[in-house]
């Protein structure tokens, strides 16, 4: 299991992934991918599950979660506005990939933009993306589709209608939560219960705990689940919160 925790301000972050018992024992990388950014105020927050039918698999979700940090950059230096995003991220993906046959790096994508007074959630595929704050919640639609194993994806054919978004108003004094997670994690949870364990880390988990009740989480669930398990969490704790800009 790889974990890390940093705070930034009022900004506390953990990450976590752990390779899968099935991909252990075929000697076969972690396919999840998970990274975030802080700038200024702001951050990104970006998870990914390379399709474990795809070659190239762990690549995929790699510069998936590279091409969600660009983007993000990108919006804030004006270089990209927000209605551009699904577009933009399938093509910084593509180009970060150089070259590389698309079909063999598909990979899904959830991400949390927060962007001034605004939170960007955005999804592709399975996997939860929630966000709660003082009884507010977000939850991206579940991937159906018509099989088993199957899920909507950054691919050679993917379009910029399939990328879920979600532009929320944040009060910059109040507190929230944002929870991603890659199917991995989310097949171990309760159907139902993502609010319920979202409002728990808001409320309940202090930030200097929140490492080690995720990481218990992780290991939980892999009783439950055979493959990788990646996560991410951003708390934001008002204690310094200023006017809005």
């Amino acid at each position: 299991m790889i974990s890390k925790e940093e705070q930034h301000g009022d900004l506390y972050a953990v990450v976590i992934t752990d390779t899968g018992i099935s991909h252990r024992l075929s000697n076969t990388p972690n396919q999840d991918a998970v990274l975030y950014a802080f700038m200024e105020d702001d951050f990104v927050l970006a998870v990914s599950d390379g399709v474990g039918s795809c070659p190239k698999a762990a690549l995929g979700s790699k510069m998936a979660v590279r091409a969600a940090v660009k983007v993000f950059e990108q919006i804030r230096q004006n270089r990209c506005q927000k209605h551009e995003l699904p577009q933009r991220l399938i093509a910084e993906w593509t180009s970060l990939l150089n070259g590389e046959k698309l079909d063999d790096c598909c990979a899904t994508l959830k991400i949390a933009m927060k962007l001034y007074d605004r939170m960007v959630l955005v999804s592709l595929g399975d996997g939860v993306l929630v966000m709660t704050s003082n009884g507010l919640k977000v939850k991206a639609p579940s991937d159906e589709m018509p099989f088993a194993n199957q899920t909507r994806c950054l691919s050679s054919f993917v379009s910029s209608k399939e990328i879920w978004i979600e532009e929320v108003h944040l009060d910059l004094h109040i507190s929230y939560v944002v929870f991603m997670c890659t199917d991995g994690i989310a097949n171990g949870l309760r159907d139902g219960s993502e609010y319920e364990l979202v409002r728990e880390i808001e409320e309940n988990t202090p930030t200097e705990k929140l490492k080690d009740e995720l990481e218990l989480l992780t290991i939980d669930i892999s009783d439950f689940s055979l493959d990788d398990r990646t996560l991410g969490v951003v708390k934001c704790e008002c204690k310094n919160a200023g006017p809005e800009r």
